[in-house]
């Protein structure tokens, strides 16, 4: 799903727990999955990133380096929102404790 289209984010606070990211990915999935289902977001993706094999296998640009300063493993998200859609779907995204890496 990677896309110019998409936003890409690194949840900060799980960076480094490994148990911290998989619980981050299920809380992620439960409070953006909705928002698919309604047709507010085109699209998401959630990836674990354990180690730099996975950055090269999951073609993950080097834009998270700032946020992560090297630590594995950390939780990546593409989300892809609808234009012209209501929702501040950037303020979600900070109140889940995600930095947008894109920008």
């Amino acid at each position: 799903m990677t896309s110019e289209l998409a936003h890409e984010y690194v949840h900060f606070k799980s960076i480094g727990d490994l148990v911290n990211c998989r619980g981050t990915i299920q809380n992620t999935k439960e409070k953006i999955k909705p928002l698919y289902d309604a047709n507010e977001i085109m699209g998401y993706q959630l990836l674990l990133i354990e180690n730099p094999i996975d950055v090269e296998e999951k073609w993950i640009p080097n834009n998270f380096e700032e946020v992560t300063k090297g630590k594995f493993p950390f939780v990546y998200a593409l989300v892809q929102p609808v234009e012209n859609n209501p929702i501040d779907f950037e303020r979600l995204m900070e109140e889940l404790d995600y930095i947008r890496v894109d920008v």
